[in-house]
């Protein structure tokens, strides 16, 4: 456990200093570098999920990766290429899981465990087309149009007010301000993937402990999920937009990942559950620009 709780810590180190200095680095604009897409893997078209988002992420903005393509150094050489000499890779997480039977009950236990990989960027590598963009995207839908079929395709109950944007577990609902309120369309979308994270974790849904009051841990991680929810779904449906409501939470965020470097994967992974529940939710109906 100790390589990751390793990974953890290094990953939230450099958050926390993000967050002291008032920028959320899933908060950026990622123009001109990789991090505006999720991550995925050439080889097998598999997308990258939880912490490994952001590590990708930040090394994509640190290093200026034009791509969001990544492989291990086999894969590179499998698909002929060549990692270039000098290059440093990303370390990244996986689980293996294995199975521990209790010799008192004969109960089996599936226990996960926690691996180090290391990818590059196709950037590093020489040898291998690169591809211009995610194949997936669908040049006739505009990320609006995208965005509005997968928030009406999610079936939640959503009302538009001058209030607070929230969500109302008592009455399941989410509310948001008109569009009219925000200072573009990807702020208004980004602000209801937030919400949109937070209903999908509703007792019928994924059942999260959303928290009871402001300031309280609980409180502080579902907003950290939702948080990373919409940025997850921004990148996903090809949204340039900011949450209008994060800056209250900095304080919150960097106390609770300074007491639990775990924090942010679980935060992280839990993010990944709400975006591929919805994109489940919504398979068929919305036209995701970067559908999974």
């Amino acid at each position: 456990m100790k390589q990751a709780s390793d990974l953890y810590q290094s990953v939230t180190d450099a958050i926390i200093e993000a967050l002291e200095n008032g920028c959320p680095p899933w908060q950026k604009s990622w123009s001109g570098s990789s991090a505006g897409f999720l991550p995925i893997n050439l080889k097998t078209g598999a997308r990258y999920n939880g912490i490994n988002i952001l590590i990708f992420w930040m090394k994509a903005e640190l290093r200026g990766y034009a791509s969001p393509y990544w492989l291990t150094f086999k894969q590179a050489r499998e698909l002929g290429g060549c990692v270039r000499k000098g290059e440093k890779g990303t370390t990244g997480l996986f689980f293996r899981t294995i199975e521990k039977t209790d010799t008192a009950t004969g109960e089996v236990e599936t226990i996960p465990m926690p691996r180090r990989f290391t990818a590059f960027n196709i950037d590093q590598v020489d040898g291998i087309e690169r591809p211009d963009h995610n194949p997936e995207i669908n040049p006739d839908v505009s990320s609006d149009d995208a965005a509005e079929a997968f928030v009406a395709a999610t079936g939640a109950n959503i009302e538009h007010d001058d209030g607070t944007p929230c969500f109302i577990p008592s009455r399941d609902i989410v509310r948001c301000p008109p569009r009219m309120n925000f200072r573009s369309n990807g702020d208004y979308y980004a602000t209801m993937f937030h919400e949109l994270t937070h209903w999908s974790g509703g007792k019928s849904r994924l059942n999260r402990e959303l928290g009871k009051r402001f300031g309280d841990s609980a409180y502080a991680a579902e907003e950290l999920v939702a948080e990373l929810g919409a940025a997850f779904l921004c990148a996903d449906l090809g949204i340039d937009g900011q949450v209008q409501e994060h800056a209250s939470y900095i304080d919150h965020w960097i106390e609770l990942l300074s007491d639990d470097p775990s924090a942010l994967a679980k935060a992280a992974s839990l993010a990944s559950a709400a975006h591929n529940y919805l994109k489940e939710l919504t398979s068929g109906e919305a036209q995701s620009s970067r559908a999974a």
